[in-house]
């Protein structure tokens, strides 16, 4: 356990190593403006890009309130090109961002503030006392907020939508992006299956860990009683909507 904790906080350090060496090198190039769309839809796990019909990657998108043109898909997992390609042909807007290579393609970096700051945190890290599983956390926290920081600099958004994301990573960006003014919605395609159903009706002894201090600004389950469940939770959620499955 200790030869692992000592290697999260090295991990830490070249994580921020190599986004000051690919930011170094996308200083070369003329900085471009970051655009701006209204939402980003964060594709995270391959089942999203599974599925046909009403269940594809788009089918937030209605062409009347979430429209095409106004939202960037974050792929936040490797594709291929011959999935990406011809839906970027069809008018689909795209950022790989799997991990500093992805972005570093993209033309992204991170601001030398940011870098000296988690360069300082990485630093102390090595000589923290934490366990394994702070210093787990604090490895992917720290790759939020610079992976975080290089998706704002090539494109900036009021809204980002994610689903069935419940992890550190998640947790962290929430955070960032309540510090910035974006609204972070947690669309829960599903939630717990029978874990969240109780007899008598109380949701309260179906609490979980999993689901404490996900924090995301909106949650849009898929019944009163997925809602139930999360408000049961430790949760700093600002709204909360039944919308179906």
């Amino acid at each position: 356990a200790a030869l692992q904790s000592a290697a999260y906080a090295l991990a830490a350090l070249v994580q921020v190593a190599t986004w000051a060496a690919l930011s170094l090198a996308a200083s070369i190039r003329p900085r471009r403006e970051a655009a701006r769309v209204r939402q980003a839809i964060a594709l995270d796990q391959t089942f999203q890009l599974k599925f046909q019909g009403r269940r594809s990657f788009d089918f937030l998108l209605d062409d009347a309130d979430l429209r095409r043109e106004e939202t960037v898909f974050l792929l936040n997992i490797p594709v291929s090109d011959s999935w990406r390609v011809p839906l970027e042909r069809a008018g689909y807007r795209f950022l790989r961002a799997a991990g500093p290579s992805d972005l570093a393609r993209e033309g992204a970096r991170v601001p030398w503030a940011i870098l000296a700051s988690s360069l300082r945190a990485a630093a102390s890290a090595l000589f923290s006392k934490a366990g394994l599983e702070e210093r787990q956390a604090f490895f992917r926290c720290l790759k939020a907020r610079l992976c975080w920081s290089a998706i704002n600099e090539r494109v900036r958004f009021d809204h980002y939508i994610y689903a069935n994301r419940e992890d550190s990573s998640q947790i962290a960006l929430n955070a960032a992006m309540r510090r910035s003014g974006t609204l972070s919605w947690y669309y829960s395609l599903f939630f717990g299956g029978g874990l969240i159903l109780s007899r008598d009706g109380d949701a309260r002894k179906h609490r979980h860990v999993l689901w404490a201090y996900l924090n995301s600004d909106r949650f849009l389950g898929i019944n009163d009683e997925a809602l139930a469940a999360m408000k049961a939770s430790t949760q700093a959620v600002r709204r909360y909507e039944a919308i179906g499955s």
